[in-house]
């Protein structure tokens, strides 16, 4: 059984104008359920917290003690000073805030208890860095996964450009490992066209009970690519250079694309160069002259059928 449940982090000044925390959580019913599942219940039943390691606690119910919270209001509680004492210094220490608890049910000496996982920037989204082969790791990833040097991660994808990225070793694609402040993407996902730009999106979820990483990546194409895929083909034809910029101006118009692509005359023929449709002694050729006329032999313009041109 596992299931999980939201923190709500209340701020209240006191009469001196000191500002107190709370952290308050709802216990899902079932796991409260499970933990009535004993010989001897108390009368009025307390929470008990017991630390197995970082943000990570044994829950069970039992008679009131210091470091355990009533639970009011049917299903609700406060998090116990000790819990509320870690969690703000793991929240100083990462950037993040607590925010969900993953919760599990064991047995442990014939009794159910509760395994309560706590989680700073649950479903939070964070942009970051990629390139074909990497991704460029902040700060908050690496302690969401406590990630060190050489920590081997599995892919599993789900959609054409999505991962779910985990420690477990459980139904995977395909593993890679951290070096440094980057994660190398796996092989069989390196697969995107050196001339497009990507962006990348990792949000902080959870897995199996356990931290795991929802890796969401973007294409984008540059618009000269578009524009010479959807113009110009191969043929025995000719094409004169200057009404190919053109072309590819009114393109840029039309599709209203980025600034950073309206290329000059000069740079659009370097681009040219680098897409093999024209050789380096034709760009040569072109920018010692770059006002005369100059064909390009073996293309021709694509027949635009959309305009319902006849024949």
């Amino acid at each position: 059984m596992r299931t999980k449940s939201l923190i709500l982090k209340n701020r209240i000044v006191e009469e001196d104008g000191k500002e107190s925390i709370t952290y308050e959580t709802s216990l899902p019913l079932e796991i409260l359920e499970a933990l009535k599942q004993r010989k001897f219940l108390p009368q009025t039943p307390y929470l008990h917290w017991r630390r197995i390691t970082r943000l990570y606690y044994a829950v069970t119910l039992g008679d009131k003690c210091e470091d355990c919270e009533y639970i009011w209001s049917l299903n609700n509680a406060f998090l116990p000073k000790h819990v509320v004492q870690e969690i703000k210094i793991e929240e100083e220490r990462s950037g993040l805030e607590a925010n969900a608890i993953i919760w599990t049910i064991k047995r442990w000496h014939g009794r159910p208890v509760a395994l309560a996982r706590i989680l700073l920037g649950y479903d939070k989204n964070i942009p970051v860095e990629i390139s074909y082969e990497s991704i460029t790791l902040t700060p908050e990833i690496r302690y969401y996964m406590q990630l060190k040097a050489r920590t081997i991660l599995y892919w599993k994808q789900i959609g054409e450009e999505g991962w779910i990225i985990t420690k477990g070793t459980k139904d995977y694609d395909a593993k890679s490992w951290i070096t440094c402040d980057t994660l190398t993407i796996p092989k069989k996902f390196q697969t995107v066209h050196h001339f497009i730009f990507l962006t990348a999106n990792i949000a902080l979820k959870e897995k199996d009970g356990k931290p795991a990483l929802l890796l969401t990546r973007t294409a984008i194409r540059d618009p000269l690519d578009e524009f010479l895929d959807t113009t110009i083909e191969k043929g025995k034809g000719k094409i004169e250079i200057h009404d190919l910029y053109t072309k590819y101006t009114a393109y840029l118009e039309q599709k209203q694309s980025n600034p950073i692509y309206k290329y000059t005359f000069e740079h659009f023929i370097n681009e040219l160069e680098t897409r093999n449709v024209i050789s380096k002694r034709q760009k040569e050729d072109i920018l010692q002259k770059p006002n005369e006329p100059y064909f390009i032999h073996g293309f021709d313009f694509k027949t635009q059928t959309e305009r319902g041109d006849d024949g």
